[in-house]
């Protein structure tokens, strides 16, 4: 496990001569079971701001209720939110969105966290960039902590 869980994502657009508006929204990634029952990323990620000239605001937010038989595991990850970007003619500023470790991720999982600049739905003038996770270093597995009722000293010692 790292000892600094926090990093952030950064990206920089320019405009041209007639400047720029657009929307765009960052996802991260989910664990990558196909049963789409299982909820939940292992990154979290928080909220946009801009570094630079222009403005950005958000525009739409949706969000999805697991099912209640679905597993849930890690930061809440399904929802999307949508911001809209103006900038100036001939500029550049950059978007940056802080993010956090809040499971281990799985071994073999794709971990790129998306940001779509257009319709986020699917649309053939979207515009995808991925940016892997981060490279974490640290033990890997999964820590258990087992516990006896009625002891003086409850946690088993390893």
């Amino acid at each position: 496990w790292p000892a600094n869980t926090e990093f952030e994502y950064q990206v920089t657009f320019k405009s041209g001569p007639l400047g720029a508006d657009f929307n765009f929204n960052v996802k991260e990634p989910y664990w990558g079971f196909d049963d789409r029952s299982t909820y939940g990323s292992p990154y979290r990620l928080g909220e946009p701001s801009l570094e630079g000239p222009g403005s950005m605001k958000m525009v739409a937010s949706s969000h999805g209720d697991p099912a209640p038989w679905s597993c849930f595991r890690g930061a809440w990850g399904n929802y999307d939110n949508f911001y809209r970007l103006e900038l100036p003619p001939n500029e550049a500023t950059s978007v940056v969105v802080p993010a956090a470790l809040g499971s281990a991720p799985l071994r073999g999982m794709d971990t790129a966290t998306t940001l779509t600049v257009g319709d986020p739905f699917g649309s053939p003038d979207s515009q995808v960039v991925e940016a892997p996770g981060p490279v974490i270093a640290g033990k890997r597995g999964i820590r258990i902590i087992s516990r006896f009722v009625g002891r003086k000293d409850p946690h088993v010692r390893r």
